[in-house]
């Protein structure tokens, strides 16, 4: 007789994942934000990382990010967002999947209290824990020792790279 804890708990974390995304979709949706999908090829590379590349005619890269491609649309719609996949050229880990999904939006003329506000209900519709706002400034000088606004940007990538090691 198969053992089918495995195929279970797989169910249900696709069954779970399906529903955060709805809700998320609903909510979004509900405050006027458009869902668009912008391309997972991208023709340039920004230099700053290894990434994951694609043969295709000239060199390609699979996104990191959704951010760049899904703003420039903020000139057609004032709020948009994306969910989506994305990569990283990083190795596979129990932990650690180079491909994941990332969920971004934007809202035109909007300030930052309004996007972490909203960040913040879309989490709590699918989220039971407590959500916290914190300085990302004092996040990394408490957990890498330097100071995004006194050090130099060179030492704050060298001890977040040391830490991340």
């Amino acid at each position: 007789m198969s053992d089918n804890r495995g195929s279970i708990y797989v169910r249900e974390t696709l069954l779970h994942r399906s529903k955060v995304l709805t809700s998320l979709r609903k909510f979004l949706d509900e405050m006027s934000f458009i869902e668009l999908t912008t391309p997972v090829v991208r023709g340039d590379d920004d230099g700053f990382r290894p990434r994951p590349e694609v043969e295709l005619h000239g060199t390609h890269y699979l996104r990191e990010a959704i951010g760049p491609a899904l703003r420039l649309n903020l000139q057609h719609f004032p709020r948009v967002y994306e969910v989506g996949p994305c990569f990283r050229s990083d190795a596979a880990s129990e932990t650690h999947s180079p491909e994941f999904s990332m969920l971004d939006f934007y809202a035109a003329g909007e300030d930052l209290d309004f996007l972490m506000e909203t960040a913040e209900t879309a989490i709590a519709q699918t989220y039971d824990g407590r959500i916290e706002r914190v300085s990302i400034s004092d996040e990394i000088q408490t957990n890498f020792g330097v100071s995004p606004f006194v050090d130099t940007e060179e030492a704050v990538r060298m001890a977040m790279v040391k830490a991340l090691r």
